[in-house]
């Protein structure tokens, strides 16, 4: 594990291998861990996993979607990268999404993992608004025991309780500020679809039929806006496809990540 200090706050990563930069970016609720099985089948890359403020081993912090994107720049800085392929899940595209507005000239490509460009409706504002209330009454805990099982298909959990009791542990120890600035984030963040609609690199859209976040048809509005675009639904996946269609999903990335390079 790395550390670089941002502002006066730590920020935790972790970057092994040599090769094309891959960058790999989690989600709400999630961590840099969440990557740790995955990370591996890209051996012929270098990559970076990054704990956004508050999750893993970075500190809590007020941010933005827009300063998590200057968060991460500020760690291609400290390690003289100049360009890579950015791959981030659910809050984590949104944060690509930010990052390519600001730094396109630093990006061979990127994949939005369960993503979109669009911002929230005022009905999805509402629901933030009483998550938030709920982590403030009940805990971090209390929230993410209803909403994880939600993100998978249900014949993954029926499988695989294990994957989800390690990330529910995982969200059960964030500090519950650091998940109310996440909800924030989130709820005020712009819509993006310009960026894709300007996109001068490939994007390419990983999408889950059975996904309650993000919903397909929310997906596949957004295909059409880069001029160039990769685009795969996965039958029988949540918005989880990094678990819930390992190999699948590496197959698609490694592919992409070739055509980028």
């Amino acid at each position: 594990m790395q550390k670089i200090n941002y502002h006066n706050h730590q920020i935790a990563y972790d970057l092994q291998g040599k090769g094309t930069t891959l960058i790999f970016l989690h989600g709400f609720g999630e961590t840099r861990q969440m990557w740790a099985d995955y990370v591996p089948f890209f051996k012929e890359y270098q990559t970076l996993t990054i704990d956004l403020p508050g999750a893993g081993d970075s500190d809590v912090m007020e941010v933005s979607i827009a300063r998590m994107a200057k968060i991460v720049n500020a760690v291609l800085l400290a390690e003289g990268i100049e360009k890579c392929v950015f791959i981030g899940h659910s809050m984590g595209g949104y944060v690509a999404l930010a990052f390519a507005k600001m730094y396109e000239e630093k990006l061979l490509g990127y994949c939005l993992f369960h993503s979109q460009p669009f911002a929230d409706t005022e009905e999805k504002k509402k629901g933030r608004n009483k998550a938030i209330d709920f982590v403030k009454k009940h805990g971090n805990g209390a929230y993410f025991k209803g909403l994880l099982p939600m993100l998978f298909s249900k014949t993954f959990i029926e499988n695989k309780q294990a994957v989800l009791d390690k990330l529910m542990k995982e969200a059960s120890e964030m500090n519950p500020k650091a998940v109310i600035y996440q909800l924030q984030a989130m709820r005020d963040r712009p819509d993006n679809q310009l960026v894709l609609k300007n996109a001068k690199v490939p994007v390419c859209f990983i999408i889950g039929k059975e996904d309650v976040a993000v919903p397909a048809t929310n997906s596949l509005n957004q295909t059409f806006l880069p001029k160039v675009s990769d685009i795969h639904i996965l039958q029988n996946v949540g918005h989880m496809g990094m678990y819930e269609a390992t190999q699948k999903t590496v197959n698609i990335l490694q592919q992409f990540i070739q055509f980028c390079s």
